[in-house]
């Protein structure tokens, strides 16, 4: 925090240190006190620092090979034994690590590999509509929704590192953001060939502004020195097995008692630990969406009210809303096929990617959406009643 506050933080970290020592956590910890605009302190509620706590960021990109599934196999039998607040965050949370893994700047000119990252990334990520929606989830949905993780997994290639995406992290850097700080994470560090460090020491020496970069790694010998000469070293020792059982009660209010109960092998629990963070309620935004959609039906004019919940142009917030307009129009909508349903998905999915990829403000969509929406709604509804007349 001292770091931080006096504005000397250095451009690249190197964070090292044995399998589930927390390096992950750490990192983006660090990132959130880095990008927070406000308090800095860890119950901040500021729009940056609630991007991170369900990891649905802005300005973060994260690179490397990582195995989700025992970690998802982890939360999902933590989530069946105690379904509360903290477990539905804590795999929502393993879920976004997931998706921003295909993140489609990462992929640029590797067409054949974004291709099938976007369509199982966005597999699992209309799969979540219903996970932050519903009360109850029923056993088949929790198996669709890993399922879809596992494929979306199994979509990335061998290698997960190469020059191009040192190239296309280095060009997304360079342009500007809402955020004061850039961040990009390549996890497992010693995993990038020779070709792919040499590209990524060439940016370090170059340097890039408003752009800082945290190298992890559990073997930091793997790294050429020059590399290393380059990075601020930051070493994690092993943690003690009481150490661990304290993150896993501070994290989900776990007892020894309560791992026995569930009967889970020692190395899913490990696996947890390497990302696991305090998590708290995420925002309920079902109660805007659905005003939004009532104004829409009763040809109310657009009210910057009905978008109260944008303090400022954020995006995670903005991601969660249109999720929770699709499940409320699902909702008032029982048939997908006619036009109206059609057409609001498909702007929907026009919204997400303003606001995602080319960082429209998220108010001005969400206007702009509503008055293409209101027409839409208008001839629906007259349809409707010249068919009962």
């Amino acid at each position: 925090m001292e770091l931080v506050q006096s504005n000397k933080v250095p451009s690249s970290f190197l964070v090292s240190g044995p399998a589930n020592t927390g390096k992950l956590r750490f990192v983006l910890e660090f990132a959130r006190i880095l990008q927070c605009k406000e308090q800095r302190t860890p119950d901040c509620q500021c729009n940056s620092c609630q991007s991170y706590r369900t990891q649905m960021f802005q300005d973060v990109k994260i690179l490397g090979p990582r195995h989700f599934l025992t970690e998802i196999d982890f939360l999902l039998k933590l989530f069946v034994y105690k379904d509360n607040d903290k477990t539905r965050v804590a795999l929502l949370r393993v879920f976004h690590l997931l998706l921003a893994r295909a993140d489609h700047i990462i992929w640029e000119h590797s067409e054949v590999w974004r291709s099938k990252l976007q369509t199982n990334s966005r597999a699992l990520f209309d799969l979540l509509v219903d996970f932050q929606q519903e009360k109850k989830l029923s056993a088949s949905y929790l198996k669709r929704l890993r399922s879809a993780a596992e494929k979306l997994q199994k979509s990335f290639p061998e290698s997960m590192y190469t020059v191009q995406q040192i190239r296309n992290i280095s060009a997304w850097a360079q342009v500007s953001s809402h955020s004061n700080v850039k961040i990009i994470v390549l996890e497992r560090a010693q995993d990038m060939s020779v070709s792919v460090e040499n590209m990524l020491l060439k940016i370090l020496e170059e340097g890039v502004e408003n752009c800082i970069f945290f190298l992890t790694s559990d073997n930091p010998n793997a790294l050429l020195p020059t590399t290393k000469s380059r990075l601020l070293h930051l070493e994690f020792p092993l943690r003690s097995s009481q150490q661990e059982m304290q993150v896993l009660e501070q994290v989900f209010t776990l007892r020894p008692e309560d791992l026995s109960k569930m009967r889970l092998p020692q190395h899913s629990v490990n696996e947890v630990l390497q990302s696991s963070a305090v998590v708290n309620d995420s925002v309920d935004l079902s109660r805007d969406a659905k005003r939004y959609l009532e104004a829409l039906e009763k040809g109310e004019r657009f009210q910057k009210q009905f978008i109260h919940f944008l303090q400022q142009d954020e995006k995670s917030r903005s991601l969660t809303f249109l999720i929770c307009l699709r499940q409320e129009l699902r909702k008032r909508l029982y048939s997908d096929s006619n036009t109206l349903v059609s057409t609001a998905w498909k702007l929907f999915e026009e919204a997400r990617y303003r606001i995602n990829t080319i960082h429209v403000s998220p108010k001005h969509v969400f206007e702009s959406m509503y008055h293409t929406l209101l027409r839409y709604y208008e001839r629906f509804f007259e349809s409707q009643s010249t068919s009962i007349n």
